[in-house]
This record gives C-alpha cells, sequence and structure tokens, in this order.
C-alpha cells in the first residue's frame, strides 16, 4: 500500500505463494487478489482499513484458474475471463509409406498438467517436452518411453516459449534456448542462452548466449531462434536475425550458411545423414497490415533445402493457399519432408 503523495509504503500480503493483485471492491474497505497458497488459483480477500491496518483474510472462491480481471462494477461485481491453454500430446504409430497415423492406438504421454513442444530422441528411446504449470512456469521434462517414466530436467532454467528442445546425436543430452530463473532481475533482461542438458544428471551446462538478447524491448530472449546440433556435435545451427549459421562449440567461432529477412524459426530441420538442412522463408505480403513478422510459414511462404555446409538453396514447395506451416521433419530414409499444416479446415500431416 502506497499513499498517493508517494509516502508512507507498507506491505499487505507476504507469503511465498504465487499471487496476483486483483482490484478494490468498490465502496469497501476490501481489497481482493489471487493466491495458490492452497495448492490451486483461489480468490482471496483482505480488509485494509484506513489506517493501513490488515485484517480478515479469507478466500472467497476456490478453483478460479487463471484469472484475468476485466474491473468492477459500481454494485462491486468482478467481471474476468479465463484463459485455458491444456494441450496433452499422445504418443500414434505412423506409416511413413502411407503418410496414415493409427489413431485408434493413441496413448497419451502425460496426464497433469500441460504439455507442449514434444521432442523425439535420436534411438526413439525418449521423449522430451515441456510442461506448464498452473503458475505459467514452463519445466523441462523427459519421458522414458518402454518403461513410462517421466522426470523434470535443469529446472533452474525457463525453457523459451517458442520452438521444442532438440537433441545431440547421441542422445545423451538436449539442446536447450532458455534463460536463467532469477526473480531479482526482470524478465525481459535476462539474455538467451544455448545450454548443454545432460539426460543423467538433469545439469544444464551453459554453452554461449544469443548476441542481442537480454534487453527489454523487441530483442528479448524469447526472440525468433531456431536451433539444431550438428550431425558430429560439434557445432549448433542457429537460425536468428534473418541469418541462418553455425556456431562451433570448438572454437566459439560463426560460419553463415545463409541470410535472409524472413527466416521462420519453427522450419528448421537436418536430414538423417547430416547433409543437408530444410529450413522456411515466410512471405511478410500476406500477413496483414501491422502483423507482427511470423515464426511459421504462411500462405507465399517457402520450403527450401540447403547443403548443412553452405551452399546454394533450393526451393522445394510454395504454399499456394492461406494456412500456417510449422514442424518440418525428414523421413528417416531422407527422401521426404514432413510438415504440420493449419487451415480453415483443421490441422494435416502432409
Amino acid at each position: 500500500l502506497l499513499s498517493t503523495d508517494g509516502s508512507g509504503m507498507q506491505t499487505l500480503v507476504d507469503h511465498p505463494a504465487d499471487e496476483r493483485l486483483i482490484g478494490w471492491v468498490p465502496g469497501t474497505e476490501d481489497l481482493l487478489f489471487s493466491s495458490d497458497r492452497s495448492g490451486g488459483q483461489d480468490l482471496w480477500a483482505i480488509r485494509v482499513s484506513p489506517g493501513g491496518n490488515v485484517d480478515d483474510i479469507r478466500p472467497l472462491r476456490r478453483g478460479i484458474g487463471e484469472l484475468n480481471p476485466m474491473g468492477f462494477t459500481e454494485d462491486g461485481s468482478l467481471f474476468y475471463y479465463n484463459s485455458t491453454l491444456q494441450r496433452n500430446h499422445s504418443i500414434a504409430p505412423f506409416d511413413e509409406s502411407t503418410g496414415t497415423f493409427a489413431l485408434e492406438e493413441a496413448e497419451p504421454i502425460f496426464i497433469r498438467g500441460s504439455n507442449q513442444r514434444p521432442s523425439w530422441s535420436p534411438d526413439g528411446e525418449h521423449l522430451a517436452f515441456v510442461e506448464r504449470g498452473h503458475n505459467r512456469e514452463e519445466i523441462l521434462h523427459v519421458l522414458q518411453v518402454r518403461t513410462v517414466e517421466e522426470r523434470p530436467l535443469a529446472e533452474g532454467i525457463q525453457p523459451a516459449t517458442t520452438g521444442a528442445p532438440t537433441w545431440f546425436p547421441d542422445g545423451r543430452s538436449l539442446l536447450v534456448l532458455g534463460k536463467e530463473k532469477d526473480p531479482e532481475r526482470p524478465e525481459g533482461s535476462i539474455p538467451a542462452v544455448v545450454y548443454r542438458v545432460d539426460l543423467t544428471t538433469g545439469n544444464a551446462e551453459p554453452l554461449f548466449q544469443i548476441p542481442g538478447t537480454g534487453v527489454v524491448g523487441p530483442r528479448s530472449w524469447w526472440a525468433q531462434i531456431g536451433l539444431l546440433a550438428t550431425a558430429q556435435a560439434e557445432g549448433v545451427i542457429l537460425m536468428y536475425d534473418g541469418r541462418l549459421y553455425i556456431h562451433d562449440l570448438r572454437t566459439d567461432q560463426e560460419e553463415e550458411i545463409f541470410r535472409h529477412s524472413d527466416l521462420a524459426a519453427e522450419v528448421l530441420a537436418l536430414s538423417p545423414d547430416g547433409s543437408e538442412l530444410a529450413f522456411g522463408i515466410s512471405d511478410p505480403s500476406t500477413l496483414p497490415p501491422g502483423a507482427i513478422h511470423p515464426i511459421r510459414l504462411n500462405e507465399g511462404g517457402r520450403i527450401m533445402v540447403i547443403p548443412a555446409e553452405g551452399g546454394e538453396p533450393r526451393e522445394v514447395l510454395r504454399l499456394q493457399e492461406p494456412c500456417a506451416v510449422t514442424d518440418v521433419a525428414w523421413s528417416s530414409d531422407g527422401r521426404y519432408l514432413f510438415f504440420e499444416q493449419r487451415d480453415d479446415r483443421g490441422i494435416a500431416i502432409m
């Protein structure tokens, strides 16, 4: 609580739970806030007297979810909306030769919370994914498919909100873009770092920082960044700031492969033999006025293939209708590319 003349600041609620101010109830001394101190998100009230004394702390409604307040009416009614983002991925057999799924055999990979951005290990024994908790915290997890054993990894870092974690070729560690969790620093000021996360220990080893991140503004840590390990695990392939390049982990030097202002960070895949790189170039002319450049492909976007060491790229597909394309993947023999396409008819694997 702070006086309107800037004096007399005092603490009203001091609790280690994740809590958020909602507002004053008109015509009363009640101040509302949300709290997960009981395990779920609930609506609480405290009574604040004119002298700043606090009493009568009490829960008003349990299980409010991700409440986003819209304001009070004069009679004290609170209007709000809930933002629900609940995803649960499943594993289903897929026939590469026919492009069909056995959806009747699909099994969910995780039943707690919301999980997203899954990524298979090279041997198919593990599945990495990101869990989004009720307080919006995101934690990297790995699932051992045969034993259905699941555990968190690198809990001291916050994974990027775009793109899936990827694997080093030996399947023993993950390549993860993220930031250090530091409640003492503004979120936008923490730089984006590329980590190697060891599957056995769960520890995250920082490899290098992404240039230009760690400042408040458009160059925030979650900016449009795609990354993959090279075939020999000696470098990291990055797509960032209109550049496609390799960061050599032995020398800490960079080598540019390709440059284009409209690279789409969620379209990036290395062929099984490591010789070719598939990537995407978006078409900004088909975006609505004022829209932000997408991290996926839209109408007019192109899927390209280039030698992994650099060279002349070739176009393999140009999108001819309104849609959004992400998650490009090579077939196991390296002869085909699969991708996810969303349009007004739904989602399809092409």
